[in-house]
């Protein structure tokens, strides 16, 4: 907001990758890459725009290498949780382990530890559907808190969040009622795409469809949200 940007497209097989460059008040040139934000770069004012793309295909290999990684992300809702696999909170990876002991889940470096009475499948998820239901509520109350302003000057009123477990769409809304509903299984993905479908669903309350004006809206306020979008398409939910 306020800062000029550019997109450079760095070019790769049959793909292109967009590179959000921003003028800023540096001295020198940032780069930063992540799963929720994409390639965001940072540059000095004034700084001609040649060495700017001189020096993103110079990091090429490197950019491409972390693209690939965020792009192989995409089955989030695995039909079944046995040791080893990779399960996903706020875009960070682990491997599951399971354990005999009280019902709960840990976080324990780059493992998620489920501990179950039984070890019997159908309580191994039963007890790690419960847990990310509580922590996708802690989280969604969080961000709908920092997103809402963004809606309120239009004279929208502070929506009831409801979570759910949903395998065709991310978020849903009820302008009549006042409801947001959210996917909990986006509490596996970055907080900036989850941002995202939060705002999103905050905008249909002052545009009802998905007209020009609406994403001009979200536009407004995420210059970047078509980065967000095309990360979800790559998401599986089944």
């Amino acid at each position: 907001m306020g800062f000029l940007m550019k997109i450079y497209h760095l070019k790769y097989k049959n793909k292109s990758v967009p590179c959000y460059i921003t003028y800023k008040k540096v001295k020198n040139i940032n780069m930063r890459i992540s799963a929720d934000q994409g390639v965001k770069i940072s540059v000095p004012k004034g700084l001609d725009f040649q060495v700017i793309t001189d020096f993103i295909e110079s990091k090429k290999d490197w950019i491409i290498k972390k693209v690939t990684k965020f792009e192989m992300m995409k089955n989030i809702n695995p039909k079944i949780l046995k040791e080893g696999i990779k399960l996903y909170y706020l875009g960070e990876e682990y491997t599951l382990l399971i354990e005999e002991g009280d019902d709960y889940v840990k976080i324990n470096n780059n493992n998620l530890v489920i501990f179950s009475s039984d070890c019997s499948h159908k309580n191994i998820k039963k007890v790690f559907y419960q847990w990310q239901k509580k922590k996708s509520r802690l989280v969604f109350m969080k961000i709908l808190e920092d997103v809402y302003p963004f809606v309120q000057i239009y004279g929208v009123k502070y929506p009831k969040l409801k979570v759910k477990k949903m395998v065709t769409r991310w978020g849903s809304c009820s302008c009549s009622k006042g409801n947001i509903n959210m996917n909990q299984f986006l509490v596996a993905l970055p907080v900036e795409v989850i941002r995202y479908v939060m705002f999103h669903e905050l905008a249909h309350f002052i545009e009802p469809n998905h007209s020009r004006n609406f994403y001009k809206i979200i536009e407004k306020f995420m210059p970047n949200y078509t980065v967000y979008r095309k990360y979800l398409k790559n998401i599986r939910l089944r």
